[in-house]
C-alpha cells in the first residue's frame, strides 16, 4: 500500500530552495548597504543646490520687484541665530511671494552659513536694489559682495551675491582653491 503523500515528486516540484530565497537577500542586503552612503551624499548635496537656487531666486525677485514697482527693494541677511533671510519691498513689508526664510527650518539644519576661507559668511547683511535694478554699492569698483552657504554636515560651499555693475546675481562653487 502506498502512503497517501509521497516525496517522489518533491525534486522537479516548481519553486526556489530556502538557500536560494536566502542567497537573494543577503546579496541584495549588500547592494543597499553599499548604496545607502552614496545616497545620502547625494542628498546633502541635493540639500545644499536647492537653498542656494532658493537664495538666488529671491535676490532675482527682490532686483526685479525695485524695477517692477520703481521703488527700492532689500534683502536682509541674520546670520544670529535664527540664521536667514528676508525680502522687502519699497515700504518695508515682506514679499508675498518670498517669505522670510529660517535656514534652520526650511532646510530642517541641514544648511548653515559659512565660508571656505577666512572671510564672514556674509559679505553685507542689507542688499538693496534701486528702480534700475543696481544694488548698493554696484558701481564699476564695488560690489555688495556674496552670501555664503555650506552644508551642515558636507564641506560643499556655494556664494551667491552681486558682483559689479550688473547687479545680476550669480552662484559660485567653491572647488578647494577657487570659486567657479
Amino acid at each position: 500500500m502506498m502512503p497517501k503523500y509521497s516525496n517522489r515528486h518533491a525534486a522537479s516540484a516548481p519553486g526556489f530552495t530556502m538557500i536560494e530565497i536566502m542567497v537573494v537577500f543577503a546579496v541584495i542586503g549588500i547592494l543597499m548597504g553599499l548604496a545607502v552612503p552614496s545616497v545620502q551624499n547625494w542628498r546633502r548635496n541635493y540639500n545644499v543646490k536647492s537653498a542656494v537656487t532658493d537664495l538666488y531666486a529671491n535676490m532675482q525677485l527682490a532686483r526685479m520687484g525695485a524695477i517692477r514697482t520703481n521703488r527700492p527693494w532689500t534683502m536682509t541677511f541674520r546670520s544670529a541665530s535664527p540664521a536667514g533671510y528676508e525680502v522687502r519691498d519699497a515700504d518695508g513689508k515682506l514679499s508675498p511671494t518670498a517669505p522670510p526664510v529660517t535656514l534652520a527650518t526650511r532646510y530642517h539644519g541641514n544648511i548653515v552659513y559659512g565660508s571656505p576661507n577666512s572671510s564672514g559668511p556674509i559679505d553685507n547683511p542689507t542688499i538693496t536694489f534701486n528702480p534700475g535694478g543696481l544694488a548698493n554699492g554696484a558701481d564699476v569698483f564695488t560690489a555688495p559682495g556674496f552670501v555664503y552657504l555650506r552644508g551642515a554636515n558636507t564641506a560643499v560651499y556655494y556664494r551667491v551675491g552681486i558682483r559689479l555693475a550688473s547687479s545680476a546675481a550669480r552662484i559660485q562653487r567653491w572647488d578647494g582653491s577657487t570659486w567657479r
